[in-house]
C-alpha cells in the first residue's frame, strides 16, 4: 500500500508553496518557451560538417583518379601505337589483295568471314592530345 500513498501525497497541496505538485508539473511543461535557435544551430552545423566531408571526399577521389590516369598514360600510348601498326598492316594487306596477291586475298577473305572489315583508304587519326 506504500505506492498508493505516495501518489496521494503528490496530489495533496504543499503547504509551503501553496500549490499541489501536480499543478506545478503541469504548469512547467506548458510554460517552457521553445527556442528554435539550438535545433537550427545543430542542423546548420550538421549540414556544414556533412558538406565539408563530402567536399574532402570528392577532392580525394579526384586526386586518386588523376594519379591513376597519369600511371596509365604510357600504356594507352603503347596501345594506340599497336593499334595504328595493326591498322596499317591490314590496309597494306587489303591493297595487296586488290592488286591480285593470292595470299593477301585469302587473308582478307578469312578476316571478312570473321567480321573484320578492312578499309585501305582510311586515314588514321592522330594520337589523342592531353585534355589538361
Amino acid at each position: 500500500m506504500q505506492p498508493a500513498r505516495a501518489t496521494q501525497d503528490a496530489a495533496k497541496p504543499n503547504p509551503e508553496s501553496g500549490r499541489g505538485e501536480m499543478d506545478l508539473l503541469q504548469e512547467t511543461s506548458h510554460d517552457i518557451a521553445r527556442d528554435p535557435f539550438l535545433p537550427l544551430l545543430l542542423t546548420l552545423a550538421a549540414l556544414v560538417i556533412w558538406g565539408g566531408f563530402q567536399g574532402l571526399q570528392l577532392w580525394s577521389e579526384r586526386a586518386n583518379l588523376k594519379s591513376l590516369e597519369e600511371r596509365q598514360a604510357a600504356q594507352v600510348r603503347q596501345a594506340q601505337q599497336a593499334r595504328s601498326a595493326v591498322d596499317a598492316f591490314a590496309a597494306d594487306t587489303a591493297r595487296l589483295a586488290a592488286a591480285g596477291n593470292a595470299n593477301a586475298q585469302l587473308l582478307v577473305e578469312e578476316l571478312k568471314k570473321r567480321g573484320v572489315t578492312i578499309n585501305p583508304d582510311k586515314q588514321l587519326p592522330p594520337p589523342a592530345a592531353d585534355k589538361r
